[in-house]
């Protein structure tokens, strides 16, 4: 139960900020201020923090006037902080998440009496990355192949040189803290994407920059951070990356839903799959045609020797196979000569999500090839980050692991890519789940035709019920529109 000195610090704070800022106490707030506070003083937990008990999830519609983000900051914050636990305050628009940041935390911590720090966290898309942002500045590529690879989302421009030295300089001058959303002018997604990692392709401690990574810094602010400003989508990203990659572990946080009726629909994007035939051949072509120069650099070192050798065999095998899967799939959408010329695209999807026998096999056959070239590709990369540390010896120069990771660990995370959608068409939907939808889609990319698979959960209930309310410490969902005919069921259906 919550105790009276938890219960006081908070009618305590709630009434600061009502006489300072001269507000009107309003029923609904204090309504919402007590239902959050007893819901997350009811969790029980055992002496390592861990939750104990179910009930933990307080759901609240309130309309647009009550002062939701006020009820639930001054509710939930006192027993986050309490607890040891860190408040997650997440949003799904970027206008609420402004006035979050920059009005109503900074307006509570003045006027609540509560002692707190706060912090917005993004990913790691949004930041630049300053060891690329340094090979631009000296004109080097480490890795032509790469630059290959990526040419056709690239640009070569004198205007991008000029954006490069420009965000050097501020960047340098403590004028810019490396954040895209903080440059002043808009960047071109081409230019930008020169200029940033995935978090594969990022080599962490290891890296050269890690000092002055913008990324990594941030990262640090969260570290000190009572309260976390996110979004839907980072929530979502960072769960389907196992909880805990860009965020505290969900059992150390206290997750608040605002604008909450959107945490479903976004949930199904995040967890869904997507697969282009073509678009996979073309980087299969690419990691074969690197095979050579991969030899030559990183053959000295044994283990790494031998998995490039596995991996002619690997593309040799898949190539066929995807063309026979292309095959099926005009087959089976009714165009097994491709579109006609008035189509711009055209859709199958499968009823209740049952594809065909011939279809299943196909999906299993790509699902143990893609595994092993995962496997395969995993394995270099792991060896490839060990070189770059200095306390570890791997046989391999680490000039060279630096030059071929940033390739080795995107051509991994789009086989694992492609495994995951393949397991999506290969599994059999469980009888007390809802199916899985799964579709083709027939198109032209650059006038040549292509397909894509793609498979998503029909309904994101089991998926936030086993990553996200089975694992967070407690949680609050509140939005103006949560009901339907005045009742929550339809809710508790969709978000599990």
């Amino acid at each position: 139960m919550l105790d009276t000195a938890l219960k006081g610090e908070i009618q305590d704070a709630y009434r600061r900020v009502v006489e300072s800022l001269g507000l009107t106490p309003r029923y609904g707030q204090r309504m919402m201020i007590a239902e959050i506070a007893r819901t997350l003083g009811n969790i029980e937990s055992d002496s390592e923090g861990k939750r104990t008990n179910d009930t933990h999830v307080c759901v609240l519609e309130a309309g647009t006037g009550t002062g939701k983000t006020l009820a639930y900051l001054i509710a939930a914050l006192p027993i986050a902080k309490a607890r040891g636990k860190r408040l997650i305050v997440s949003t799904a628009t970027v206008a609420l998440q402004e006035q979050v940041l920059n009005q109503d935390l900074p307006s509570l911590a003045s006027h609540s009496g509560i002692a707190f720090r706060y912090a917005l966290a993004k990913g790691r898309g949004r930041y630049v990355c300053v060891a690329r942002l340094d090979q631009e500045l000296e004109g080097t590529d480490p890795n032509p192949t790469l630059s290959l690879f990526e040419q056709s989302l690239q640009t070569q421009s004198s205007d991008f040189s000029v954006l490069a030295s420009d965000m050097a300089q501020a960047y340098g001058q403590g004028e810019w803290e490396g954040d895209r959303d903080n440059w002043p002018a808009a960047i071109d997604d081409a230019h930008w994407r020169r200029l940033t990692v995935d978090h594969r392709q990022c080599t962490g401690r290891r890296c050269g920059h890690f000092g002055a990574c913008a990324f990594f810094r941030s990262r640090r602010e969260l570290e000190n951070a009572d309260v976390i400003v996110a979004n839907h989508d980072l929530v979502l990203a960072d769960l389907a990356l196992g909880g805990g990659a860009i965020l505290p572990d969900p059992a150390d946080c206290i997750f608040v839903f605002d604008e909450g009726h959107h945490l479903p629909e976004k949930a199904l994007s995040h967890f869904a799959h997507r697969f282009a035939v073509h678009g996979c051949l073309r980087w299969l072509k690419t990691l074969r045609t690197s095979l050579t120069d991969l030899h030559q650099g990183l053959a000295v070192q044994p283990t790494v020797a031998r998995l490039l050798t596995s991996l002619p065999e690997l593309i040799h095998n898949l190539e066929p196979t995807l063309g026979d899967v292309f095959s099926v799939g005009h087959q089976l959408a009714g165009r097994p000569n491709g579109l006609a010329d008035e189509e711009a695209t055209h859709q199958l999807r499968f009823e209740k999500g049952q594809i065909p026998d011939a279809l299943r096999e196909q999906a299993q056959q790509l699902l143990v090839m893609f595994a092993s070239l995962s496997r395969c590709l995993e394995s270099i990369s792991d060896i490839l980050r060990e070189s770059l540390d200095p306390d570890k010896q791997t046989g391999l120069d680490r000039e060279q692991a630096e030059t071929w990771l940033p390739l080795v660990a995107l051509l991994h995370g789009r086989a694992l890519e492609a495994h995951a959608l393949w397991q999506a068409f290969s599994e059999q939907d469980a009888a007390n789940e809802a199916p899985s939808a799964r579709w083709i889609t027939l198109s032209r990319v650059a006038g040549e035709p292509e397909i894509e698979f793609s498979a998503s959960p029909v309904s994101a209930a089991h998926t936030l019920a086993k990553h996200l309310w089975g694992r967070c410490h407690g949680a609050v969902v509140t939005s103006a529109t949560l009901t339907a005919l005045g009742r929550f069921e339809r809710l508790q259906e969709r978000a599990g």
